[in-house]
This record gives structure tokens, C-alpha cells and sequence, in this order.
């Protein structure tokens, strides 16, 4: 929420706030794949709404 507060949704903005979603994410041994999946539909769900 602190990424986004402020700014205007863009493309930067959106990775930005995908990135931050799984900041500090330490996936399971065979769940290493939902971390870049995650940030990727957090960005697309953000943009889907610009």
C-alpha cells in the first residue's frame, strides 16, 4: 500500500508494488515458482484497474 500511496498507477509503479508484495518471501522447497508468479499478478491485477 505505501508503494502505490500517492503515485499514479503505471507500469513502474505497479512491478514496484509486486515487488514489495513478496518482499522478504522465503517460498517452500517445491513452491519457488509462486514467488515471481505472485509479483507478476499483483503488477497485472494493478494494471487491469489503471
Amino acid at each position: 500500500e505505501a508503494v502505490l500511496k500517492g503515485q499514479r498507477l503505471e507500469e513502474a509503479v505497479a512491478a514496484a508494488a509486486g515487488e514489495a508484495a513478496v518482499a522478504g518471501a522465503k517460498p517452500l522447497a517445491k513452491n519457488g515458482y509462486k514467488v515471481p508468479l505472485t509479483k507478476t499478478l499483483v503488477k497485472r491485477a494493478l494494471l487491469a484497474l489503471a
